[in-house]
């Protein structure tokens, strides 16, 4: 219906009914003209009508459609069946020509431009998901396998006396025909074993390479999603090596995209290295039918080329199929479900470890797998040689579908190539295991039915290479017993514990968990102690969990300078930390290395006597604001084509003398930041975001010599909070008719305060202030000012910092003279504790930095390295 139809619709309905049809309509069309400009994955989902005019719209474009079309040629877009036809939405033509699948067809403008507006969704995907820097991408409507037999078959014409391909082992078996069929010879490399994990032997695959000759090696060929114990190939070492050696590199990337840190590798390798192309299935990392996948890479070129090479006119069904999804799902409905799937990869491994425990056996340690878990199977081993592929055979029949069960010793000849301990990725792992995975779409239902089915058919096993037996340890003066007695003792019955006087503290947990999963008849379990658990029944209790964790901070890394302050921010999965280190003229960014599981240092924005380093999010674009005590301060952008910071603007530093304190904060819609001035003659200065740029909008005292500033909300109000030595705390509350902080009070009784940090326990607001000698304190908000309820002896204190982990809350007071005490709340009276003393040499700031599973303190010192501790969770029942 155009614009002349629908003035013809009005002389048979009312034209008010059609002007309701004519918005509609062009609600529609608003959205499809969004993306055929923008080429995007629309943030919201479509609905089903209007991808479905979409495709109609572009079906009529084609040559089969055109009303009178006479076609005399072999190739004319007939289709007998009309069910095939609507299968298909009439898009019958496929894409590319003979030449080129990314190439358009004269007779198909709308399957052509199908293929163009797919490519271009996908790249955006493939952009968020994580891997920024790739420049162009294209479906081929062949699974990963062949897509990477295109890979190497192009690659051929670019190394015509290429010979061998390097291959650090991955069982599967399409991986390694994909060379075969190329026709090349696969150089496999062996795995290193470290912990549980295997990994990437680097050294083995340089020594091939020098062995081999880098002009005899078509290419290195990696892998990123692996079934553990596998974890994904050092990636970014890889392409470090293939660039000095001039070797491409191509990587296996089957279904990583789900996986931030798999893609975080892949943009990564790129960055510092050689990656020539990458290959991802639809149908693993989209949810759609099998027999497509996504070659995507950094050099346009490539990529055109690798299109070229595919022979003749593709599919179309693939294009078609991951389409409609994106444009059903949308950029935050793909994204909401790649983070349900992190989400629930931490449900399945603790249920997996849960039940590992339970039958003796044990969740291997494979953390830089980010998908696929393992779990022993030792105990079935031991018990009988086929009970272990007798498991995989019983979850086959009990249609858990999935799980992958892995005896020791097979042996499978691949294209004339003989694995040893096929399917393990190993000559000889350890241990036979079974494999389990968290992938896109899956269910918490998937997980907890899983995990019932396994427990079944492990206890059945055991129960046939086992009797059953009851067992009395009665009257033998038991006050513990040793962990996990009875894990191999499956086929129990009974079991009879009377008369026996247990210590029912952390040593009992486990026999409290056990009596709670067994399926065998328990005596009472009397304790005798603690005092507090006198007389009262082990088998009656529902936690042990308070009594029997603590934590601990423990070195995990240092930075080799000094620094001042530190901060953190998150971007699009990945965590960054900015230190400000005047003594190197440096604002040094670090990124926590997923695989690695470090920080690393990731850019450098230079000045002059950084003294801070503060980082900002608006509207999904990241700020740096850097101050300097001279040459000025500035902000500074991040660039994500680059991926580093960019000089955004300079900031209007008339009235500041010696910046000391940058905070950031919002009120409503707007944002500010502050910062304060501790020299005598400059001011403390607020400044505003006005969507072009930020800009000075108020100053506040003079002469005060601020060294912090803190916002907080007390009673649902804005406040700033501005220390100084040289007089009390003095309290702004923000007025929202001058659209100004205005003074509203002081603290009193609080001199000579250096840092003021506000924080929360549950409901109540509490105030850590800082003084470099004396006594520091902790402040209470209740009834409309702040009371004292705390303090602590300072001693060249220069911080106090508040943090929680875990919740649990602690209080980290430094000290230029001796140690540093970290203090943790007590919930019952209401008090900080001593809880541990770290060393640092003149601590300036204690930040809290937090990735997905782990915590971490950054400790910056003024006169020593920047040190990095683990907040760690201790079990004492162990």
């Amino acid at each position: 219906m155009n614009e002349e139809n629908f003035r013809q619709s009005e002389k048979l309905v009312s034209a008010s009914y059609v002007r309701q049809g004519v918005q509609a309509r062009r609600g529609h069309e608003q959205l499809i003209r969004t993306l055929l400009e923008q080429g995007k994955c629309p943030e919201e989902g479509w609905n089903e009508s209007t991808i479905e005019l979409f495709l109609n719209e572009l079906a009529v474009m084609d040559s089969n459609n055109f009303l009178g079309n006479c076609g005399v040629g072999e190739r004319e877009g007939r289709v007998a069946s009309d069910l095939v036809a609507r299968r298909h939405y009439r898009l019958i033509h496929g894409i590319g020509r003979s030449g080129d699948i990314a190439a358009v067809q004269p007779k198909a403008a709308g399957s052509s431009l199908l293929n163009k507006i797919t490519n271009s969704v996908v790249l955006d995907v493939l952009r968020f998901s994580g891997v920024r820097s790739v420049s162009s991408c294209f479906v081929v409507p062949m699974a990963t396998g062949m897509s990477l037999t295109l890979c190497f078959l192009t690659l051929r014409h670019r190394r015509p006396s290429a010979r061998y391909i390097i291959w650090p082992r991955i069982d599967q078996k399409s991986c390694f025909k994909s060379m075969v069929t190329a026709g090349f010879e696969p150089v496999v490399v062996e795995n290193l074993l470290e912990g549980d994990e295997l990994r990437t032997d680097l050294e083995a695959v340089e020594k091939k390479i020098e062995e081999l000759g880098a002009e005899n090696i078509l290419c290195v060929h990696s892998t990123t999603s692996c079934f553990a114990p596998r974890v994904p190939d050092r990636l970014e070492e890889l392409a470090v090596m293939c660039a000095k050696y001039s070797i491409p590199h191509i990587v296996n990337n089957a279904y990583g995209v789900q996986s931030s840190k798999c893609m975080h590798l892949i943009q990564q390798g790129a960055r510092v290295g050689r990656i020539d192309a990458f290959v991802q299935s639809l149908d693993k990392n989209f949810m759609v039918p099998v027999g497509g996948a996504i070659i995507a890479g950094f050099d346009e070129d490539f990529i055109k080329e690798i299109s070229k090479t595919y022979p003749g006119r593709a599919s179309a069904s693939p294009s078609l199929d991951v389409l409609i999804t994106l444009l059903s799902l949308g950029a935050s409905g793909y994204k909401k479900l790649l983070s349900e799937r992190k989400e629930l990869y931490t449900h399945l491994a603790q249920e997996l470890k849960i039940l590992a425990d339970r039958h003796g056996e044990r969740l291997l340690h494979t953390p830089h797998n980010p998908i696929s878990l393992a779990m022993s199977l030792d105990g079935l081993q031991t018990n009988c040689d086929k009970a272990v592929t007798q498991l995989g055979s019983m979850l086959f029949t009990r249609q858990v579908s999935g799980a992958r069960v892995v005896p020791l010793g097979v042996e499978q000849t691949v294209s004339g190539h003989t694995f040893h301990g096929f399917m393990s990725h190993s000559d000889a792992y350890p241990c036979p295991y079974l494999n389990a995975a968290s992938a896109i779409g899956i269910g918490k239902k998937d997980v907890e039915l899983s995990i019932k089915r396994l427990d079944k058919c492990l206890k059945t096993l055991k129960k046939d290479t086992k009797g059953e037996k009851n067992e009395s340890l009665a009257n033998n003066k038991i006050k513990a017993l040793p962990r996990d007695l009875f894990s191999d003792l499956d086929s129990l019955i009974e079991l009879d514990l009377r008369g026996n006087a247990f210590e029912c503290d952390c040593r009992a947990k486990w026999l409290m968990l056990w009596v709670k999963n067994t399926n065998a008849s328990v005596s009472d379990i009397m304790c005798a102690g603690p005092e507090e658990m006198k007389g009262k029944r082990l088998n009656d209790m529902t936690s042990l969990h308070d009594e029997c964790i603590s934590t601990d901070f423990i070195p995990l890394q240092s930075v080799m300078t000094e620094s001042l302050s530190v901060d953190t921010f998150s971007h699009k999965n990945d965590v960054y930390v900015t230190i400000a280190a005047p003594n190197i003229e440096s604002c040094m960014v670090l990124q926590w290395d997923h695989i690695e599981m470090n920080f690393r240092s990731y850019d450098n924005i230079t000045g002059q006597s950084i003294v801070g380093c503060k980082s900002v999010i608006i509207q999904n674009l990241v700020f740096m604001i850097v101050a300097q005590l001279f040459g000025g301060s500035h902000i500074y952008k991040f660039d994500e084509d680059q991926s580093k910071f960019t000089k955004f603007q300079d900031i209007e530093v008339s009235k500041i003398s010696k910046p000391n304190d940058i905070e950031t904060f919002q009120i409503g819609d707007e944002w500010f930041f502050i910062i304060a001035d501790s020299s005598k003659a400059g001011l403390s200065t607020l400044y505003k975001w006005n969507d072009k740029g930020f800009y000075s909008y108020q100053s506040l005292h003079e002469w005060f010599r601020d060294t912090d500033a803190e916002f907080v909300n007390l009673d649902g109000k804005a406040h700033l909070i501005l220390a100084s030595r040289s007089q009390v705390p003095v309290i702004y509350q923000w007025s929202k008719s001058a659209q100004k902080f205005v003074v509203q009070g002081e603290i009193p009784n609080m001199e000579d305060v250096v840092a003021v940090k506000a924080f929360w326990i549950i409901e109540d607001l509490y105030l850590a202030m800082t003084r470099y000698i004396g006594d520091s304190k902790v402040l209470h908000w209740t009834a409309k000012h702040f009371s004292e309820i705390q303090a602590l002896p300072s001693r060249g204190s220069m911080i106090l910092q508040p943090f929680s982990f875990k919740e649990r809350h602690y209080l980290a007071l430094g000290s230029d003279y001796t140690f540093s005490q970290i203090y943790l709340w007590n919930p019952e009276d209401k008090v900080f504790e001593r809880f541990k003393e770290v060393y640092i040499q003149a601590p300036r700031s204690f930040t809290m930095v937090s990735t997905y599973r782990r915590d971490f303190i950054f400790a910056s010192s003024f006169k020593g390295s920047t040190q990095i501790f683990e907040h760690i969770i201790i079990d004492l029942s162990l």
